[in-house]
């Protein structure tokens, strides 16, 4: 694991994200001593701001880079990404002893985790279920058409409660999902090339699926 809250100058800033929130999972998961009070207190909170977020505040500093925390108290771009993936994780992981982290291939894979996928190819599976489409079809098309980062977030919720519903044993790479809330964020153009991805993964009309493990790091 990276030393604690290093800056990589040679790594970009949305690979940094990715790295981070993985780094904050794992400690999370714990090698599968979880800690559940620390995933309680995230589902619980909104925002890195809210009361309860406090309670695992160190998790994140812990590894957080000087660049990416806010130094007025309006939270920056990197800690809405990050904080919003791990939050999600912590909506997935609840009530389940396997990671439901997962790496989308053996480069960012530094121990014996499965490898994952990204949310909306996990979510191209449920959409195999023809009984189902149309109605999942339009909570991604919700998101795909949103326009600020909070609908994105509040889409995402419900998302996830969809994939864990369906009880999925697929994996996802959480730290990928923050790197794309970053560059939600970064300007319109960014936010469009975003639900871009998202769509094409969603809608992408695939033969063999382990090609997707090749997808995460364009």
């Amino acid at each position: 694991m990276a030393e604690e809250g290093t800056k990589h100058p040679k790594k970009s800033a949305r690979q940094r994200i990715a790295n981070k929130t993985r780094q904050i999972i794992h400690v999370l998961y714990n090698s599968g001593n979880i800690n559940k009070a620390g995933l309680a207190y995230l589902r619980q909170s909104k925002s890195m701001t809210s009361p309860k977020a406090m309670m695992v505040l160190p998790d994140f500093m812990r590894f957080m880079d000087a660049d990416m925390i806010s130094q007025s108290g309006e939270l920056t771009r990197a800690e809405v990404a990050v904080f919003t993936a791990v939050r999600l994780y912590a909506f997935h992981q609840q009530s389940k002893d396997v990671s439901v982290y997962g790496p989308v291939n053996t480069n960012t894979n530094d121990s014996e985790e499965p490898l994952g996928k990204q949310i909306f190819t996990v979510l191209r599976e449920l959409r195999k279920n023809l009984k189902t489409r149309q109605a999942l079809d339009g909570r991604v098309q919700q998101i795909l058409g949103a326009t600020n980062i909070a609908s994105v977030n509040n889409s995402l919720n419900q998302l996830i409660r969809i994939i864990k519903s369906a009880d999925l044993s697929i994996p996802i790479d959480y730290g990928l999902l923050a790197r794309d809330l970053f560059d939600f964020q970064m300007s319109y153009e960014q936010a469009n090339r975003v639900r871009l991805r998202w769509g094409q993964q969603y809608f992408k009309n695939i033969v063999d699926d382990q090609t997707d493990n090749n997808e995460g790091e364009k």
